[in-house]
């Protein structure tokens, strides 16, 4: 007791230094990060609960794609509305050919699917020096087929 009597004016400096450094911490936090209540992708997820479409069921369409011969592996994964696949190919496939993989996925979806999600492929070889590919299709919801690079 005798300790707070004699140190009275340090004790309520420091508890009043530790009060405003707390009040600092939150309004520095709160002005770094704004939003960390709210969602990832905002508004832009609503709807999607209404489709089947999850990492199940694009491991069970790329098992059914990996059947082709000229494909070595594919993968695929869901990010927000966008799904991605990635096809490496066996050799210097003739690039009509490989496009056609897009449509094969595409066909793996329903008419609503296509018009909620959007959907990248990604196209490499085993080749090093290969001057057709990587190729990137990109088929936007609105759009009807793929869209790709050089």
């Amino acid at each position: 007791m005798e300790f707070i009597k004699k140190h009275k004016l340090k004790i309520i400096l420091v508890v009043v230094f530790l009060i405003l450094i707390i009040f600092a911490y939150i309004g520095v936090k709160e002005l770094l990060y704004p939003d960390t209540r709210k969602d990832l992708y905002g508004s832009r997820l609503d709807g999607m609960e209404q489709f089947n479409v999850d990492d199940n069921r694009l491991k069970e369409e790329v098992k059914e794609l990996s059947k082709d011969e000229k494909i070595e592996k594919i993968d695929s994964h869901l990010s927000g509305r966008t799904i991605n696949y990635t096809i490496h190919i066996k050799g210097d496939l003739d690039l009509i050919t490989s496009k056609s993989f897009g449509d094969k996925i595409l066909e793996k979806f329903s008419d609503e699917e296509k018009q909620y999600f959007d959907f990248q492929l990604f196209i490499v070889n085993d080749v090093e020096n290969s001057e057709h590919y990587p190729i990137v299709g990109y088929k936007h919801k609105t759009s009807l087929t793929f869209v790709w690079t050089n």
